[in-house]
């Protein structure tokens, strides 16, 4: 009997909560974070890609897990899920870095449609990703730069959303072409044997297609492997990672394809994004996660503009789903994202023109005549409501109530149809003009109405009138 208390009580709980919480979600200003993400408040935090790639840094990478974005579209191949954030086009030292170019992008190659819908985790840079090749964005002010890079005034101080639209496209034209010798720049050190895979690639007679099946069929000949651990490191790296230890992450690989290229004469820079990303069928949309951060090159070619190229795809293990694989964790992302959706961007300024806007449209309105009254009356069932459940859940159901409650479900199988919800015990009595009924409403308002326990005998014969009920339509 005690564990049914505490059972029913517990249940009533999260009921008796519900409208309270609705009010809250009306009255009170919205978190940046899940009430359940409390311990996971990471505030800013830098995303897996930068505004410099350094070769030969470091001998390993850490992957992290964390969330870059989500993107509600419909779901495309695999080879075509790049989201691009920065273009690298020049060279300090060893290091690819941005510097500021005059090009007007002229359009894209053939490709498909696809809209995006962007909810972006805060971070401390301010490129905004789309796919691969990014058309334009709404929903917020960006700069857009002409080769295609966009970027907010700021680093967003609170979560954002943007819709973006992409032509998932491999060629990027450029009108009035561009300044090859700012693309063809070398590290201050190359080696003798790339420079002489360079020659090779630069013979007369081939134009940069051809050049571009050379140096991947030199990629796949070198039987180069993806990795993040193992790495050579140093001013030597894109050597030793060609021709020694022969494996790399993207870095090295973009790297390495970039610098032959230039050595072959063709103009190149590196692209900085994600690749990949994990579909939530049940939320319809894209998670990104920082272990997909990713570098690619874009090649020029004269007849096509900027062309991308991956090299990483060249390799042996290359093609890791780095998402939430488990359906469990999938739908727990999904309650995060919908908070993110639904709740965070819905701050006090909006509230407060909520009511204006509710309380200006309230002022319009014309009803009919009789309607307030079924209207205060369901103000005043639901108010009563509110007010009794709380005194539920701190008592059990006493042995009266069980005895009306069993008369109730009787009474609706004699008389089906009938509105006993709404009506007095004698009222419903007095309607129905049933002797048994009548007798139930006598006995037991004689007890409960004036405040006493029913007798055992007046229990009993209760009992036997819910049995005759039940078994005997009227």
């Amino acid at each position: 009997r005690e564990a049914k208390k505490v059972l029913t009580v517990s249940s009533l709980m999260p009921v008796a909560s519900l409208p309270i919480l609705l009010l809250l979600f009306v009255l009170l200003p919205r978190t940046q974070y899940p009430l359940w993400d409390f311990m996971n408040q990471s505030g800013a935090k830098v995303t897996g890609f930068s505004d410099t790639v350094k070769p030969g840094s470091a001998p390993a990478v850490n992957e992290v897990k964390g969330v870059v974005l989500r993107a509600i579209c419909r779901q495309v191949p695999e080879e075509r899920l790049y989201w691009r954030g920065i273009v690298l086009n020049a060279l300090q030292g060893n290091d690819w870095v941005r510097l500021p170019v005059e090009e007007r992008m002229a359009g894209v190659g053939k490709g498909t449609f696809i809209h995006q819908e962007i909810y972006p985790e805060p971070s401390r840079t301010p490129y905004l990703l789309a796919l691969n090749i990014p058309r334009g964005l709404s929903g917020l002010r960006y700069n857009s730069s002409g080769d295609d890079v966009l970027t907010l005034e700021r680093p967003p101080e609170k979560r954002i959303k943007y819709e973006a639209e992409s032509v998932l496209s491999d060629a990027l034209a450029v009108k009035g072409g561009i300044d090859p010798d700012f693309y063809l720049s070398l590290p201050p050190a190359v080696s003798d044997r790339m420079r002489a895979e360079g020659r090779e690639l630069s013979r007369p007679g081939l134009d940069v297609p051809e050049k571009l099946r050379l140096v991947e069929r030199f990629f796949r000949d070198q039987r180069l492997s993806y990795a993040t651990s193992g790495l050579p490191v140093g001013p030597d790296a894109l050597d030793s990672f060609l021709f020694v230890k022969k494996r790399g992450h993207c870095e090295l690989f973009a790297s390495a394809c970039a610098t032959l290229l230039r050595l072959a004469g063709v103009p190149t820079r590196l692209v900085g994004g994600y690749h990949g990303g994990t579909y939530n069928a049940m939320g319809g949309y894209y998670l990104v996660t920082e272990d997909m951060a990713h570098v690619w090159v874009e090649a020029y070619d004269p007849g096509r503009g900027w062309v991308t190229v991956d090299p990483s795809t060249w390799s042996t293990g290359f093609g890791r789903n780095g998402g939430m694989g488990r359906q469990l964790r999938m739908y727990a992302d999904a309650l995060g994202f919908y908070w993110n959706k639904a709740v965070i961007t819905y701050d006090l300024q909006k509230q407060i023109a909520l009511f204006t806007a509710a309380g200006s449209k309230a002022r319009n309105i014309r009803l009919p005549g009789g309607f307030w009254k079924p209207l205060a009356g369901v103000a005043a069932a639901a108010f009563l409501l509110a007010a009794l459940v709380p005194l539920l859940m701190t008592a059990g159901r006493s042995a009266e109530e069980r005895v009306l409650k069993r008369f109730l479900r009787a009474l609706a199988t004699r008389y089906p149809g009938t509105a006993w919800e709404s009506r007095g015990l004698f009222e419903l009595a007095e309607e129905l003009d049933d002797p048994q009924v009548k007798e139930f409403a006598a006995i037991y308002g004689n007890a409960v109405y004036h405040d006493r326990a029913l007798l055992p005998a007046e229990t009993a014969r209760l009992n036997d009138i819910i049995r005759s009920i039940g078994q005997h339509p009227a």
